[in-house]
């Protein structure tokens, strides 16, 4: 079969929630902006290979390199992305008896030499950046969802529901809000419909302090403030109301990252994403003494490999960091 068949026949299936990969049968169909990006990669992929190229025709040397070498991916997260891509589309086809080898694999071991876990080369916000990016910001709902995201580990969707791009994430609700302010917890439905608990004082490196210390206590206390504001003004909104929306932040991420995009250069700083706060949460989380495995829960991360890209994050001395985190809080 031509490789580009193959390719529209995976996308079609993909997209109605059918596909079976990896042992393990979707829970859920993928966001349009998932399906669109799936698309892109192995529609690039396709292209590098050559237009009449058979599925089983498929060369590590000559096609996985080649597509790696010269493809647009330059940076080692979208590496990491095309990666996983490809190896699910390849792993079904063995599934499927149309090929009998996935030539993904090879590139996986060149790229983790005896077999050990890389580590994250994603850029990071340092816990006193992320505190005067809170206390720079001045949209109450943007600083809500910095604090969510860097304090506490939430994805964007999490935060603010992805429906919007077809998704089944409903974002924080209104109710639940209120319930977080008193037991300072809260269950949230992420990615994959699996349910997690997040803390305001996240464990382990919480346990000890009365505010969020990743955030400051001067940013603890603003934040319950800004907080209790908007669901007082969000119940107001949706008061003889008809909506269905319910959420606490009713925005979309494209809206988010332009408010990031506005603040970055208002500050002079370079540009970043609502996903670089989450990244930032798990260094800031294993820098400051918490372990891998506690990390996961938090992160909502099915397997323990994808956490233990922050395991470089680790501290030599806990004790002087800590210390260093208190005197500046005075």
């Amino acid at each position: 079969m031509k490789l580009k068949t193959v390719i529209d026949e995976f996308i079609h299936e993909y997209a109605r929630g059918e596909v079976i990969a990896d042992g393990f049968h979707l829970k859920r169909k993928l966001s349009p902006m998932t399906i669109k990006y799936y698309r892109q990669i192995l529609g690039d992929f396709n292209k590098s290979c050559g237009k009449n190229k058979n599925i089983d025709e498929i060369d590590f040397k000559k096609d996985v390199i080649n597509f790696f070498r010269n493809s647009k991916y330059k940076k080692e997260s979208s590496k990491e992305t095309v990666y996983r891509v490809l190896f699910r589309f390849f792993k079904l086809q063995i599934n499927l008896g149309r090929i009998k080898t996935n030539p993904i694999s090879e590139w996986k071991k060149r790229q983790e030499p005896g077999g050990q876990n890389q580590t994250l080369n994603y850029k990071h916000f340092e816990i006193m950046e992320l505190r005067n990016l809170y206390s720079k910001t001045f949209e109450p709902e943007i600083k809500v969802i910095i604090f969510f995201q860097s304090a506490m580990g939430l994805r964007i969707s999490e935060c603010i529901g992805d429906k919007q791009v077809g998704g089944q994430i409903p974002g924080l609700q209104i109710d639940e809000a209120k319930k977080f302010l008193d037991y300072k917890s809260l269950q949230v439905l992420g990615k994959g419909l699996k349910t997690r608990t997040i803390h305001l004082l996240p464990p382990e490196i919480g346990d000890d302090y009365n505010y969020n210390i990743i955030m400051g206590r001067r940013n603890h206390d603003d934040f319950i403030d800004v907080f209790s504001k908007i669901i007082d003004k969000r119940l107001e909104e949706v008061k003889g109301n008809s909506s269905d929306d319910l959420r606490l932040i009713p925005m979309i991420t494209h809206d988010v990252n332009g408010s990031f995009k506005y603040i970055s250069a208002a500050n002079g700083w370079q540009r970043f994403t609502s996903h670089k706060l989450r990244h930032s949460f798990a260094t800031s989380f294993v820098s400051l003494g918490g372990r891998l495995e506690t990390l996961q829960v938090l992160l909502g991360h099915s397997s323990i490999s994808t956490t233990q890209k922050y395991s470089h994050f680790k501290p030599r001395n806990l004790k002087t960091a800590l210390l260093r985190l208190e005197d500046l809080e005075e």
